[in-house]
């Protein structure tokens, strides 16, 4: 954290500076920009599978959290004359061995970005010594925690990496305020509302007409079920389709989303800005031959782990831990509420605790049944951190 030192206000600050001192005040401002050079690599951007097909227990990343910063390295001259007003991004393929060491790295492509904007923009291409002034550092400073098997044991793995050159200023003005009393709670509102009920007064969805859609045919299934999720602009008009999942009779499936889309949806005058609200919306679309009924959803019900959240100390009896070993694990439940998979999404710093947090979960924890929105038993996510320092499960549900 950088610390700013902050002038005395006082009398001799009214006498005139020097031209010699305010040239140099100038040259200070000039060069305020310092640079920023950042490599990402996120589990999640990662093959979740080894080289031999086999879901993976932990997947490689840059450093503990998916990112390493690069101090004391200097922005390649050849990016100089762009920074300041956008920055760039050039995405690499790298090979990792055992070790997390580089063993091959290719450029994929150059991205910008324009932070006053917050937007993106692909470059047109990437120029070949970027790609290998890129690649250099991640062969020299990227720090990549290899990839573990369903043994915790390292093995190779490839990964996709993200150099950032940026150039930051740092902070000027006063300090920032005290915080405030231990007793002063924000009021923050929940932006993530799982219990789709509250929609109900908000949005409607018209009634399609499948006999448009779908002909008549006796030799068919008489009923089925397609689950959609549906995006919608302000006036109602559906601007996205999406099926999760199918009846698995293509009739029916394939004429859903048409004869949805032809309906609409109808919002509300009051929240007719808000359209965030139809946004990857979830709706159940019930055939009896070529007679459709929308059914909307309801609230989901997510699954919990049952028991003590203690971790029993007995389980690092003679591992040495005085170092910060905190992780967190994702949790894949079962419809009929079994573990059916653990992953690691921020390793612990010891690869022996990622293993061991695994498979606590796996043989000392219970889960309660995965309900989706419509009713049914549905596989379920949980992220679960562990404090190995505290013996502590942390889930936030």
């Amino acid at each position: 954290m950088r610390k700013f030192g902050w002038p005395m206000l006082g009398l001799s600050m009214a006498v005139a500076m020097p031209c010699d001192a305010a040239a140099q005040e100038s040259d200070t401002e000039e060069q305020a920009y310092e640079p920023d050079i950042t490599i990402r690599s996120r589990w999640e951007d990662n093959p979740a599978h080894g080289s031999d097909g086999d879901r993976l227990l932990r997947r490689a990343s840059a450093g503990r959290f998916g990112y390493v910063y690069l101090r004391e390295v200097p922005i390649p001259p050849m990016l100089v004359p762009d920074m300041g007003e956008r920055d760039v991004m050039v995405w690499l393929d790298v090979d990792l061995n055992s070790a997390g060491n580089v063993t091959a790295c290719t450029g994929d492509r150059l991205e910008y970005y324009y932070p006053q904007e917050r937007r993106f923009e692909d470059a047109p291409a990437l120029p070949a010594e970027l790609a290998e002034e890129a690649c250099g550092l991640s062969r020299n400073h990227s720090g990549f925690r290899p990839a573990l098997d369903q043994q915790g044991s390292p093995v190779s793995s490839t990964a996709s990496a993200r150099v950032e050159y940026s150039w930051r200023r740092p902070l000027t003005g006063p300090p920032p305020a005290p915080n405030p009393p231990d007793s002063w709670v924000p009021s923050v509102p929940n932006r993530y509302m799982f219990d789709y009920r509250d929609y109900h007064r908000w949005v409607s969805v018209n009634r399609p007409d499948g006999s448009q859609f779908l002909e008549e045919d006796r030799t068919r299934p008489r009923r089925a079920e397609v689950d959609l999720v549906i995006s919608a602009d302000a006036q109602g008009a559906i601007t996205e389709c999406t099926i999760s999942t199918p009846s698995g009779i293509a009739d029916y499936d394939n004429a859903s989303c048409p004869a949805l889309e032809a309906a609409g949806v109808e919002l509300v005058q009051s929240v007719r800005d808000f359209t965030r609200i139809l946004r990857n919306f979830p709706v159940r679309v019930r055939w009896n031959r070529t007679k459709m009924q929308v059914v909307m959803p309801g609230k989901p019900v997510g699954p919990m782990i049952i028991g003590d959240l203690t971790l029993d100390p007995a389980l690092t009896a003679g591992i040495d831990i005085s170092e910060v070993a905190r992780g967190r694990a994702e949790l894949t439940i079962s419809s009929n509420g079994e573990l059916s998979f653990c992953e690691i999404s921020e390793s612990t710093g010891h690869d022996y605790l990622d293993l061991l947090t695994c498979r606590h979960f796996a043989q000392g924890l219970r889960y309660s049944q995965p309900i989706n929105a419509f009713g049914d038993a549905a596989e379920g996510r949980i992220s679960a951190s562990v404090d190995w320092n505290r013996q502590q499960i942390y889930v936030r549900y």
